[in-house]
């Protein structure tokens, strides 16, 4: 589970709320409203977790968070955006929810859509099948709100069904919980996230269902050392099972954590530095890839300017040790190189905002060796009169070649829709995409696709 695992690619995010709580905190009413900002339910500090953000049939999280938050651990949830929505379900603060008792909110919501979809089994060109595609999405979100602390739990079933092939059906679950809580010397925060997923959105598995079970958790301290200086270690642990024997080679397992030390001169502007360890091992007898001990340089920011600039970038050098060799040839190296990873939202007006996400790590492999995993995301989100509202993403994905296995794995996405929410519960919305994927050897790893469809939500 957004969302890098490991090291600075595997960045997480915590601003040093011992230092610099604001005072919203202190009213849990006034924090959830005023984190609505803009009408689309953009806001400052909301949680930026690949599961969440790059599949919007979970919903957005509850922008609750006073502090830019960046994953504990990067997750296989979302990834390469196949399929991803444009646009945004309704947030759910916009909905009124169901108070269960002073800053309780349970919030049940419906998300159906209709989409042409020109490629449903992402195949090269010449054997691509349209169809029309249906999805119904029912979930709820749980939120308590304290001056000092804030839980979130929240569960989506998602079923995709095709009007002409019906046996490619499926029935996807996701479920989410995150907590943070702020004191005068320690603050921190964890997650978890644990999804069921049957679709293909990893470009390594092209074409067919591709049946797994994927568990993130990580958490965070800020312990505070002095007025401006923190101690911040971080831990993640990520485990990725396909439920299919012809895939349990490439089940795996990453853990590890960091030590960073946290400098804020100036409470809006927070400076890190310090390093990483993580492993990353293949659990099935079967595996072909190496196990991996990987060490890390990291050195960032983090920002909370106002309501302008807010996010966190890293930055840092990942170097790797083979523990188990397997096949990974006697002569090879293993990786090491530059690591980044940001995410960072401007609101350059009251009405638009902008979002910088990039991602590069060592990633798990499906041939005999790991590889270098590279992503960048622009976003523009923009309110328009009448309550209308504007997304749009452009995307890019690089996933380095295996000498003599394959070739680079290239992919280039544009997403955008509007919407239109006449009622706070209510948003109705037109959206569309385009994903071009190319390499991963010969035309075989070629294809592209085109969605475009209408979306219904409605929250409580």
């Amino acid at each position: 589970m957004r969302r890098g695992v490991g090291g600075v690619a595997a960045a997480v995010g915590c601003a040093l709320l011992a230092q610099a709580a604001p005072a919203a905190a202190q009213d849990p009413t006034a924090a959830r409203d005023a984190a609505l900002g803009a009408p689309l339910g953009t806001s400052i500090g909301t949680p930026i977790n690949e599961a969440e953000v790059r599949d919007a049939s979970l919903g957005a999280p509850r922008p609750v968070d006073q502090a830019p938050f960046t994953p504990m651990a990067r997750s296989e949830l979302g990834r390469a955006g196949q399929g991803v929505d444009g646009l945004r379900a309704v947030p759910p603060t916009l909905g009124r929810g169901l108070r269960l008792g002073n800053g309780i909110a349970l919030s049940p919501y419906y998300r159906g859509g209709v989409f042409y979809d020109s490629n449903i089994f992402r195949a090269p060109a010449e054997l691509a099948v349209d169809d029309i595609e249906l999805t119904n999405a029912l979930g709820i979100d749980l939120a308590v709100i304290r001056p000092t602390f804030t839980l979130e739990v929240g569960y989506v079933a998602n079923h995709r069904a095709f009007l002409e092939h019906s046996d490619v059906s499926a029935l996807e679950h996701r479920a989410r919980l995150s907590f943070a809580a702020v004191g005068r010397v320690v603050s921190g925060r964890m997650r978890a996230d644990v999804a069921w997923l049957e679709r293909p959105d990893d470009p390594r598995f092209a074409r067919g269902s591709v049946k797994r079970t994927i568990y993130d958790l990580g958490g965070v301290l800020s312990i505070g050392l002095t007025r401006t200086i923190a101690l911040q270690p971080e831990a993640f642990a990520n485990y990725q099972e396909f439920r299919t024997e012809r895939m349990a080679f490439a089940d795996n397992a990453s853990y590890g954590g960091n030590l960073l030390v946290a400098l804020s001169p100036r409470a809006p502007v927070t400076v890190l530095a310090g390093v990483g360890y993580r492993e990353l091992n293949y659990t099935h007898d079967d595996a072909v890839a190496p196990d991996l001990r990987i060490f890390s340089l990291i050195g960032g920011v983090e920002l909370r300017l106002l309501r302008t600039l807010t996010g966190q970038a890293r930055v840092g050098y990942d170097w790797s040790e083979v523990t188990v060799r397997r096949r990974f040839p006697a002569a090879a190296d293993p990786p090491s190189g530059l690591t980044a990873a940001v995410n960072l939202r401007w609101e350059a007006l009251r009405t638009t905002a902008l979002s910088l996400e990039i991602l590069r790590q060592i990633d798990f492999g499906t041939t005999t060796s790991p590889v270098f995993l590279t992503r960048a995301t622009l976003g523009v989100e923009q309110a328009l009169p009448l309550r209308l509202g504007l997304a749009v993403r452009a995307s890019y994905e690089e996933i380095d070649a295996v000498a003599g296995l394959r070739d680079r794995i290239t992919g280039y996405m544009l997403a955008g829709g509007i919407g239109w929410s006449p009622r706070p519960w209510l948003q109705v919305g037109v959206q569309g995409s385009h994903l071009i994927r190319e390499g991963g050897g010969g035309t075989r790893g070629d294809f592209d696709v085109t969605r475009i469809g209408v979306m219904l939500t409605l929250r409580y």
